[in-house]
C-alpha cells in the first residue's frame, strides 16, 4: 500500500479549473494500492465543496492571516505525525512549500510538485517583491529538492526550464 498526500491551497470552487483537474486527478490515483489523503485549508466554500472530493480523505486546516500566504502552524505538525511515501504540492508561493521543505529535510519523504503555471514568466513577475523574498527564502531549494515537476503542458514545460530547473 502506497500512502500519498495531495496538498492544494483549496479544495473548494474558488480554485475554478483547479478544482477539477486537482480533484479529479486524484481521486482518479486512488485505489486499493494507493491511499491518498488531501491536506488543504478553510474558505467560504470549502465546506460545502468537501462531498466532491469523496471517497478521498480531506484534512481542513486553519489558517492565519495573511490568508494568500495559507500559513497553517498545524500544518507541520499534520506532515511530521504522518507517515506518507510521497507528497504532491499543488501550486507554489505559499507556506506549505516552507512546511514540505522542513518535512523533507527531517524524514526525506520524496515529493512532487505541479506548478500550475505559476512559473510561467508573467507569473514570476506578478507580485515580484514577494515571491523574490519566497524564493530566496525557501521556494528555490524546495522546487530544487523535488523528486519530479509536473507541467500540465509543452509551455509549461518550458517555463519550468528557463526558471533553471532540471528535475
Amino acid at each position: 500500500m502506497i500512502r500519498a498526500v495531495c496538498i492544494t491551497n483549496t479544495i473548494s470552487r474558488l480554485a475554478g479549473g483547479l478544482f477539477e483537474s486537482v480533484r479529479r486527478f486524484t481521486q482518479q490515483l486512488s485505489s486499493d494500492n494507493v491511499q491518498i489523503e488531501v491536506i488543504s485549508f478553510y474558505d467560504k466554500y470549502s465546506e460545502k465543496d468537501l462531498i466532491e472530493w469523496l471517497p478521498l480523505k480531506v484534512n481542513l486546516l486553519k489558517t492565519l492571516q495573511p490568508k494568500s500566504f495559507a500559513y497553517s502552524p498545524d500544518l507541520s505538525n499534520v506532515l511530521g505525525e504522518s507517515s506518507y511515501d510521497i507528497i504532491h504540492c499543488h501550486g507554489i508561493w505559499m507556506y506549505y512549500s516552507l512546511a514540505n521543505l522542513k518535512n523533507y529535510k527531517t524524514r526525506k519523504t520524496p515529493y512532487l510538485i505541479s506548478p500550475h503555471g505559476m512559473l510561467d514568466p508573467w507569473a514570476v513577475q506578478n507580485s515580484r517583491a514577494k515571491k523574490l523574498l519566497a524564493e530566496v527564502f525557501y521556494e528555490r531549494k524546495h522546487l530544487n529538492y523535488a523528486t519530479s515537476i509536473h507541467s500540465l503542458c509543452d509551455a509549461e514545460s518550458k517555463s519550468i526550464r528557463a526558471f533553471g530547473l532540471k528535475n
